[in-house]
């Protein structure tokens, strides 16, 4: 049921993020096309005309460049907005009506969110390197971007070779995080929206944002307080101590955030399932 779950929520997200995700790419290329041709119309136009050109393309890519980088916050926003309307709404009589378990409900839209927020970054990311790569020179390919592009390759290329298991298991490290850290932070989202939507009757949405930083006040004051109780034990053991030009000593810090941000997923999701169980009235 999970995978039909899954079917269903990626179609529908499908029909907002895949087209902001090829519109970034397209953005993209229209801002390196227009970068291009004021580089030749400096070199080719009078200086009135090179002004004007200059002017219009500073415009023009401001806002190109805002569009590409808002790309990230819309997407979150679209998810988050699915996941309130498909429980919070006349969608959640439906949806709860499923004979589905509740915790197979938050799993789809938790590997949803993952998948097309992975998307809509691999867009960005593409949509800047497209216009490092042609849209900053008047040739057809910015040779200085290219072989910065090669050197670093190359950097990461020797470093796996000279430290080998310890890269791997780095760079396994940085994937965990990541991982962890994005659904420790959606959970964060969904539990907010979930208690906003059980807590008010009227402006669910603005009790969400509420109870979002409610709830990040929270983890953030318990992060002080292992950060108080921990660091001190830290910097003095000698054995311990951290030392960026290591791989060793840093793939053995990483290990603290995944554990904390994968504790707080947990608790995020168990509270969620609970609340959604047993608080949530859709009357």
């Amino acid at each position: 049921m999970l995978g039909k779950l899954l079917k269903y929520e990626n179609k529908t997200l499908s029909k907002t993020l895949f087209p902001l995700g090829i519109g970034v790419l397209l953005i993209a290329l229209f801002s390196s096309l227009i970068m291009k041709l004021n580089l030749y119309l400096q070199d080719q136009a009078n200086e009135f005309v090179s002004k004007l050109m200059g002017t219009t393309t500073v415009v023009l890519l401001v806002f190109s460049f805002l569009a590409i980088f808002s790309a990230a916050f819309i997407a979150v926003f679209l998810i988050l907005q699915r996941y309130y309307k498909s429980f919070f709404t006349d969608e959640g009589y439906l949806t709860f009506t499923l004979p589905v378990k509740t915790h197979e409900l938050i799993f789809t839209k938790l590997i949803s969110s993952l998948l097309w927020s992975l998307f809509v970054t691999i867009c960005v990311m593409i949509a800047v390197a497209l216009f490092a790569l042609f849209g900053t020179t008047q040739a057809l390919l910015n040779q200085e971007v290219a072989n910065g592009a090669r050197l670093l390759l190359k950097e990461l290329g020797n470093f796996f070779t000279v430290y080998k298991g310890t890269a791997v298991f780095l760079a396994f490290e940085f994937l965990l995080v990541g991982i962890t850290s994005f659904c420790m932070q959606f959970l964060m989202f969904e539990l907010a929206i979930t208690l906003g939507s059980i807590v008010a009757k009227k402006h669910k949405i603005l009790a969400s944002i509420g109870m979002y930083f409610v709830v990040n006040f929270a983890c953030q004051s318990i992060n002080s307080i292992l950060t108080i109780f921990t660091l001190p034990a830290l910097l003095l053991n000698e054995s311990m101590q951290f030392q960026p030009d290591e791989p060793q000593t840093v793939a053995l810090f990483l290990i603290l955030p995944v554990i904390l941000y994968a504790i707080y997923t947990v608790v995020f999701f168990l509270i969620n399932r609970y609340l959604l169980k047993n608080k949530l009235n859709l009357d």
